[in-house]
């Protein structure tokens, strides 16, 4: 499955900016979700140590490291949160501005299942103003042309009220960038 990921990474730029064709898009979206049911059943350390050992040694590489964030996303769930998200989370806030849109989408979701687990399971490794505000500058240090459109939202019904999180929710129809808080 990473092999298929990572002989894609070519055209995966393309469809992400071609609004009109979502064949990839909805694709992964479906990868995404069945790698999700499957890491709900077997144990997924194994699989995330390799795919964090392959972002820290490439993550420069955005054909390399790119497939193993779509994998290590697929894997968060309530019961799988690892401290070494935070880790992945660092990695994605240092990737430069002019990453490819793909990367841009995949980081992204990333850092929506990371936010809204850290919420639902009360693992703040720091103040959560603090992960937002570093998460705002990177999307902000986006180029707009490759920016996909980012909604910065929360439902306030699973949140403290001492907490001001957001998620972010992609849908890449759009390239533009909005942020709305809700608490």
């Amino acid at each position: 499955m990473m092999s298929a990921l990572i002989l894609s990474q070519p055209i995966l730029d393309e469809y992400y900016k071609n609004a009109e064709d979502n064949f990839v898009v909805e694709f992964r979206d479906e990868i995404q979700n069945c790698l999700h049911t499957v890491f709900k059943v077997i144990e997924p350390w194994s699989y995330f140590a390799r795919a964090l050992l392959i972002i820290r040694v490439n993550s420069t590489e955005s054909s390399k490291t790119e497939p193993s964030l779509f994998l290590i996303t697929s894997m968060i769930t309530t019961s799988f949160f690892p401290g070494d998200l935070k880790e992945v989370m660092d990695i994605i806030l240092n990737f430069p501005p002019n990453i490819p849109s793909f990367l841009i989408h995949t980081s992204c979701l990333f850092l929506n299942k990371y936010i809204y687990y850290q919420v639902d399971n009360k693992k703040y490794d720091e103040n959560p103003e603090t992960v937002l505000s570093s998460i705002y500058r990177w999307i902000a240090s986006i180029p707009f042309s490759s920016t996909p459109h980012l909604e910065l939202q929360r439902d306030s019904d699973k949140i403290e009220p001492s907490y001001r999180i957001s998620s972010i929710k992609v849908n890449l129809k759009l390239f533009r960038i909005t942020t709305r808080n809700l608490f």
